[in-house]
């Protein structure tokens, strides 16, 4: 896949490059991060933190992520991707940092609901069908349950490494190549691809979350 933050373009290309899109990916890191009502699928509860404007905005934001990722994706489609992001990072279901679940999404499958790997992985968060049904997801197609489970596992494997030196980096490592990896390695497995995965998730975020 593409990656935009690769960093194996010269460097005056990444500086014409970063004038076309930091604009958009850079807006979210200045936004709340936590959004307690948002139903999945749909609109944000009034019951929610901070004015309708607000949430609009945060929703707008985010949006144009998505957009920027997979500019097909229809408006509803893009919409219910987000409230099913924000909601199901919020604190009342699994506290991750949306953020870094935009980016695991972004490098999983620029946002394509319908992506399917070689190796059969399903969906936004590239959920592998038996990680799916063990999470009781019934169709990883759906956008509301795919986010649930890239969520759910990542918050998973974060606190499976927890007590660990790098419990991000693990916790990606072992969404791309599995915990059994992680755990035979001690660690980031020596597989070109997770580190390199890591690495680029790790970018993403450093991004959204910092602006650099």
């Amino acid at each position: 896949m593409t990656d935009a933050f690769s960093g194996r373009t010269a460097p005056d290309r990444r500086r014409r490059r970063a004038g076309r899109f930091r604009a958009p990916l850079v807006r979210i890191a200045f936004l709340a991060l936590t959004v307690s009502a948002w139903g999945p699928g749909g609109a944000p509860s009034a019951a929610a933190d901070g004015t309708a404007a607000d949430r609009q905005s945060i929703e707008d934001a985010y949006m144009k992520v998505a957009l920027y990722y997979n500019p097909g994706l229809a408006r509803e489609e893009a919409a219910n991707i987000v409230r099913s992001i924000l909601y199901y990072s919020s604190p009342q279901m699994f506290n991750v940092d949306p953020r870094l679940v935009v980016a695991v999404i972004a490098v999983e499958s620029r946002f394509r609901p319908g992506a399917v790997s070689p190796k059969g992985a399903i969906g936004l968060g590239q959920l592998m069908p038996a990680t799916a049904r063990g999470m009781g997801i019934t169709n990883p197609y759906n956008i509301q349950q795919n986010v649930y489970g890239t969520v759910r596992y990542l918050r998973e494997q974060y606190n499976r490494w927890l007590y660990h030196d790098k419990p991000l980096d693990y916790a990606l490592a072992a969404y791309n190549a599995g915990p059994e990896a992680v755990e035979k390695h001690r660690g980031i497995p020596p597989y070109r691809e997770t580190i390199e995965y890591v690495k680029k998730v790790k970018r993403l975020y450093r991004l959204f979350k910092y602006g650099t």
